[in-house]
């Protein structure tokens, strides 16, 4: 025969527990919208960080053509800028490439996170309605 442990339960009374209830789904909510801001806040970074790679190349591309100008036709002397006729510069268009794919897999990316931000909201608006339930 085997013998059976008898199992020991603990009952314990709380007082006012509509009210910790409340407090629970409270601190609940303000964690989902920090949640909610902090997915903000990490999209801000990456926009921030893609913009800043952008801008150094564009200073790099920058610095290049100076570098260039001041070689080739550095020091004039005001007599010889005369002699020169500025023209605009024709501008050459170039045909960017085609990114299917990368554009599908933006798409899909931001699809995704909007079904988060859908979630989080979702989320929400249930734990506010179970608060004003109590």
């Amino acid at each position: 025969m085997v013998n059976k442990k008898k199992e020991e339960s603990v009952h314990v009374c709380l007082q006012d527990h509509l009210q910790k209830r409340r407090d629970i789904l409270q601190v609940t909510i303000d964690l989902v919208q920090l949640l909610k801001r902090y997915n903000n806040i990490k999209k801000i970074r990456q926009d921030k960080e893609e913009s800043y790679l952008e801008f150094k190349k564009c200073m790099g591309s920058v610095n290049f053509l100076l570098r260039r100008i001041k070689m080739k036709d550095m020091p004039l002397s005001a007599e010889d800028l005369d002699t020169y006729k500025i023209r605009p510069q024709e501008t050459v268009k170039v045909a960017q490439p085609v990114m299917k794919k990368v554009k599908k897999a933006l798409i899909k990316k931001e699809k995704k996170e909007d079904n988060e931000k859908f979630s989080l909201d979702r989320q929400l608006e249930d734990l506010k309605r179970k608060l004003n339930s109590l």
